[in-house]
């Protein structure tokens, strides 16, 4: 995957979660994307979720 902006998580605090994952906090970071996730959710339960990893990292 190319290099892109990844967002901040909304009404993340910089210390609450930043040791269990590697989450965006306060300002955009510029970076390599090695993966992916997409969540799908939609009327009477039909919902599912995409994982997206680059091959050429592994």
């Amino acid at each position: 995957m190319t290099v892109a902006d990844r967002p901040p998580v909304a009404n993340l605090v910089a210390g609450s979660a930043a040791g269990l994952v590697e989450a965006v906090a306060e300002a955009p970071r510029s970076g390599a994307v090695a993966s992916a996730l997409a969540s799908f959710f939609g009327f009477g339960g039909q919902n599912a979720c995409l994982v997206l990893i680059s091959l050429r990292e592994m």
